[in-house]
């Protein structure tokens, strides 16, 4: 029962609840329509002043947009206007040019001009065409005052140098550190500027008139010299003397310099160029100079030729290197191997000249000299020929003509052309030796040539190049006319010969009348050639000592022996009552008229 009444109240309990809840859903859902309601309200307020504001808002985005189009315009317009003003304030600083000691001001002012310039050229307003033409003027006006500046400062920085100060320094100093990077400095800026506003600067122009100047004023004197140098006689001149040789030294050191003070100065499209430019006139110079020592030479080939020889030798050494620093010009070669060849053509044509020109003398009246020495020809053919030696690589390239050949080949050359120069020195001092008149004069002479010819071959290259054939042919001309000369004393010795008067194994001491005529005729004849030929040959000369000792040490061993017999044999014999009228002279008496001969000052 109990549990029945607990029963009852839970329903009644779940009843209570149920109809609160339904109670609560009526007040929700009447809540809800009432807010729907005011809901529904606010939509149609807010429609209503959307159609109001619509219209205002349209309005307002228009007036923005005009101002932000105001405020750019006036922006613009404000920008432009100071650029058509910066032409009256940079002019000032631009007009009143450069301070060398600060450029960075005049750059800013004509980099303002230019950014100016630039900004307008792309505005494209008709109004800036005036504007624009102020500041063109006014770059103009500024590059040329940079252009002045750079012409002063390299100008002020090169000075001309003494060729001769510098031929065995390695190198010819170049401007200063500081001002040179002062130069590069405005180089780079000249040249930056020639590209931003299209305008030539013409820095290349500056610096090859101003370099060009210098190198041609500093080798001005060494280049007349060449032409008077030029004109020294082979006898006078010593090698490694010839200006040329020291102007072609120290160019190639100057040009070698030029080209790094270009590559430091000028920018890098410019340098071939520049340096082409610049080194051009002093090339011509070099070459005119040249062409004048040619010319000079050309005139007295035989006497010019050793210091063209010594000019070549260097210039061929030197070559090598003139090429490699003309090569960076892109040109200038073809002027140079003209010169080498010119040089080269002379020389090959002078020794067939000189060749030509001994052939000559024999017809050329030359007066012989009286006393049979060595003929004027002989000792300049051979110092021609000595000398000719000390250029001997050189002399050996011309006469085979520069022709790649081995050793044997190069030598057989030159064999044959010194064999023909003595050949024909030879032939013409036979003929001339026809000339003599005084008997045995003409084999002195001969003798004289012959032997200077042979000493002079032993002495020098000479030997060696003829080889021991030629040698040897030479030595028998010598040894010919040692002989010939022996000729004139064999006559005198004739009278010498034994005439011996014995009887039973003893001298006679009484000799017939005829017998003692005999003798008498034999002393006689004697002294009178002994006489005559010790007269004529004093005056004979012999001045070699070698030669001339040789010779009277032949005459001794001939003469002296048979005389002292034939006085021996004679002198205790009665074949005269006064003796000394026959017997001149004693041994000692006639060695001391012998070794008087071919010498003029005793």
């Amino acid at each position: 029962m109990k549990h029945k009444h607990e029963q009852q109240r839970k329903i009644d309990e779940d009843v209570a609840e149920l109809e609160f809840l339904q109670d609560s859903l009526r007040r929700a859902d009447l809540l809800t329509d009432t807010t729907v309601g005011m809901l529904r309200s606010f939509d149609d307020r807010l429609l209503k002043l959307e159609a109001s504001i619509l219209p205002i808002h349209k309005s307002t985005q228009k007036l923005s947009r005009v101002v932000d189009n105001l405020d750019r315009t006036t922006y613009s317009v404000e920008n432009i206007l100071q650029y058509f003003d910066l032409a009256v304030r940079e002019e000032k600083v631009i007009l009143a040019g450069p301070d060398d000691n600060n450029l960075m001001p005049y750059y800013q002012s004509m980099n303002n001009v230019k950014n100016a310039l630039h900004f307008l050229s792309q505005t494209r307003l008709k109004s800036a065409e005036k504007v624009m033409v102020q500041l063109k003027q006014l770059l103009k006006v500024a590059l040329q005052q940079l252009k002045e500046l750079f012409r002063k400062g390299l100008q002020a920085n090169t000075t001309e140098i003494d060729p001769t100060e510098y031929v065995d320094q390695g190198y010819i100093p170049i401007i200063a550190p500081s001002e040179l990077q002062k130069l590069s400095n405005l180089c780079v800026y000249l040249s930056n500027s020639e590209s931003d506003i299209d305008m030539r600067v013409e820095l290349s122009k500056i610096y090859s008139d101003i370099r060009s100047n210098y190198l041609v004023k500093s080798f001005s004197a060494i280049s007349q010299t060449v032409s008077s140098g030029s004109r020294e006689s082979a006898k006078t001149y010593q090698q490694g003397t010839s200006p040329m040789i020291l102007m072609t030294k120290v160019l190639i050191k100057a040009l070698e310099t030029e080209y790094i003070l270009v590559q430091k100065l000028m920018p890098e499209n410019f340098i071939q160029n520049t340096f082409r430019d610049t080194v051009a006139p002093s090339l011509k110079q070099y070459i005119e100079t040249g062409e004048t020592l040619v010319t000079q030479v050309r005139r007295n080939i035989q006497a010019g030729i050793f210091m063209l020889l010594d000019v070549i030798e260097n210039f061929q050494s030197e070559m090598p290197q003139f090429e490699r620093i003309l090569a960076k010009t892109g040109s200038q070669q073809n002027s140079l191997n003209d010169l080498w060849k010119t040089f080269r053509t002379v020389a090959i044509r002078s020794f067939e000249e000189f060749l030509e020109d001994i052939r000559n003398s024999a017809a050329r009246q030359i007066e012989l000299s009286k006393d049979g020495t060595v003929h004027e020809l002989t000792s300049n053919v051979l110092n021609h020929c000595k000398r000719l030696l000390d250029y001997q690589e050189t002399v050996v390239s011309l006469l085979t003509n520069g022709l790649v050949q081995d050793a044997l080949a190069d030598q057989a050359v030159v064999r044959k052309y010194f064999a023909n120069v003595l050949d024909v020195v030879i032939a013409n001092i036979n003929e001339k030796a026809k000339g003599y008149k005084k008997p045995y004069l003409g084999t002195v002479f001969l003798m004289n040539n012959y032997h200077y010819l042979l000493k002079v071959i032993r002495s020098t290259k000479l030997e060696s190049i003829l080889g021991s054939e030629m040698v040897s042919k030479y030595e028998k001309l010598n040894k010919k006319q040692q002989d010939a000369y022996q000729e004139c004393w064999k006559s005198v010795v004739e009278y010498l010969m034994d005439v011996t008067y014995v009887r039973g194994g003893v001298l006679k001491s009484n000799l017939t009348g005829s017998e003692r005529a005999a003798i008498k005729e034999k002393f006689k004849n004697f002294n009178n050639d002994f006489e005559e030929l010790f007269r004529m040959q004093k005056s004979y000369s012999i001045p070699d000592p070698e030669l001339r000792q040789h010779i009277i040490r032949n005459i001794k061993n001939l003469v002296l022996p048979m005389y002292s017999r034939f006085v021996e044999k004679y002198r205790q014999t009665e074949f005269s009552k006064n003796p000394s009228k026959y017997i001149k002279y004693d041994r000692d008496s006639l060695e001391q008229y012998i070794d008087m001969l071919f010498d003029t000052s005793a």
